[in-house]
């Protein structure tokens, strides 16, 4: 059962599942920028008030509790949600295991309910089930947490990184992932150059971005003009 309440307005409806879905009692949610995009729509994106949808979110985790015609999955075990609710599993990406680029996919949170509120319906198929030794407050939010995946499998291929942020906190975060350097965004005074000055001139061969500011995606430019991979939008 979830309910919805505004002011002089308090409506219930009861959640069931589908053939091939789960029931998942949440138990923490992060939030995603995107996620506020959403509300306050101002991406040239689908509204979510043209699904009906008023809970937003798409990293959730928590503990499933039905599973319709799933054998798979057992009630009690611990999942968490990711961004793609579904796709065609039809189309040329999705027989190449690049579903979530199908121009059909469905993502969570915008056309069906997301993960502010307390129990979701999500496809078996596209549920992550949580390894042990995992808490939930890791695992809901690392399925958007490219670019820490990315830092630490760089490394791993050999790959020279430099984290841009800002703060010594995030410098720190970097570091102990694997970064060979930081640059601090507050103190830089031309990115480009001390990026070639780090990799002896070369300067960087791609830049991976992930922040949603404007003005990351005005600096990439200049750090790199090769390959450049955006995960997130202004």
């Amino acid at each position: 059962m979830a309910h919805t309440h505004v002011p002089d307005q308090f409506t219930c409806r009861a959640i069931s599942t589908g053939p091939g879905q789960l029931l998942i009692k949440l138990n923490v949610t992060g939030l995603c920028y995107s996620d506020i995009h959403y509300m306050l729509e101002d991406l040239p994106l689908p509204r979510m008030n043209d699904y009906g949808v008023r809970s937003p979110g798409h990293e959730g985790a928590g503990v499933v509790r039905i599973g319709s015609g799933v054998t798979d999955w057992k009630i009690g075990d611990r999942a968490r949600i990711v961004p793609t609710w579904d796709t065609c599993m039809s189309c040329k990406l999705c027989s190449s295991d690049m579903e979530c680029h199908c121009a059909q996919a469905i993502p969570t949170g915008l056309m069906p309910p997301g993960t502010y509120q307390q129990y979701i319906v999500s496809p078996a198929r596209y549920t992550s089930r949580i390894l042990d030794g995992v808490d939930d407050f890791a695992a809901g939010p690392i399925m958007r947490c490219g670019s820490i995946m990315f830092r630490a499998l760089a490394s791993s291929m050999g790959l020279r990184v430099i984290g841009i942020d800002a703060e010594k906190e995030q410098e720190a975060l970097c570091l102990q992932l694997g970064c060979e350097a930081f640059i601090d965004i507050t103190q830089s005074k031309d990115l480009a150059a001390d990026a070639r000055q780090i990799t002896d001139g070369k300067g960087a061969h791609g830049v991976f971005v992930t922040a949603s500011s404007p003005a990351a995606y005005v600096s990439t430019n200049a750090i790199s003009s090769s390959l450049i991979l955006f995960l997130s939008a202004p």
